[in-house]
């Protein structure tokens, strides 16, 4: 058995891509929807357009929000973190329940941002266990190269995190340009009224041709915002409710 919820109001995540806003419908399912647990990462949170999100995904999500809630509750109620913390509720709000909410909202992001990837042919898989096995390649190749005295460009090794950071960012710069080139490509015109549009104090006085660059840059930068929201509020998101709502900190 199903059952739709609820939409996604507008949350306050910012990632790589600029502020996104989420509007996927979001169906619960109940003990025994089905959901597979054959890969290392098997547990699955949710699925966004049937394209699962593990629970390796969601911490990673949870690490990325953790700050923005323990500032929210000190703001708002003057509350420090303790063993108590994530389970007190504060004014009725909960940060365990907060965190949780705007985990799933950034992973449906990332999950959304990557799908668009792969049907740019940028990204060859989306799978968590590809990830990791990407990882742990990257690793061996930058040990061996530091053994063999071949130079080696940032890190001896990557953590998950940062390595999940350098692969997201270059993949979107990398679908902003193929989509620029293809797709979205503005004619003179276009980016003048686009510029138009956009002065603002700073930049008001200054001619279109003295700041051309900067303007495709953000126009590019405006249009994958767009074209990811739009993305995110057509996208259906299936949340394993037993998974979900048993997750601790």
């Amino acid at each position: 058995m199903v059952k739709i919820i609820h939409h996604f109001g507008s949350p306050k995540w910012l990632f790589t891509a600029g502020l996104l806003v989420l509007g996927s419908v979001i169906i619960i399912f109940t003990a025994g929807s089905g959901f597979s647990k054959t890969k290392h990462h098997a547990e699955v949170i949710a699925t966004v357009n049937g394209v699962p999100i593990h629970i390796n995904e969601f911490r990673r999500a949870i690490t990325a929000n953790k700050a923005g809630v323990i500032s929210y509750f000190y703001e708002k109620y003057g509350a420090e973190p303790s063993p108590a913390f994530w389970t007190t509720s504060y004014g009725g709000e909960f940060p365990l329940e907060m965190i949780k909410q705007r985990a799933l909202e950034t992973s449906v992001n990332i999950k959304v941002q990557q799908i668009i990837a792969q049907e740019q042919g940028v990204l060859r898989d989306v799978d968590e266990d590809s990830f990791v096995q990407s990882l742990e390649r990257e690793n061996k190749r930058r040990q061996k190269a530091i053994r063999d005295h071949q130079v080696v460009f940032g890190p001896a090794s990557y953590s998950e995190e940062a390595y999940f950071e350098y692969v997201m960012t270059n993949a979107i710069v990398s679908v902003k340009n193929h989509l620029m080139e293809q797709d979205w490509k503005p004619d003179e015109q276009q980016l003048k009224r686009f510029y138009e549009s956009r002065k603002s104090a700073v930049t008001k006085d200054q001619a279109f041709d003295a700041v051309k660059d900067q303007v495709v840059k953000d126009y590019i930068d405006y249009k994958y915002e767009g074209y990811v929201r739009e993305r995110i509020s057509e996208a259906k998101v299936v949340v394993n409710q037993g998974s979900y709502d048993s997750f601790q900190m």
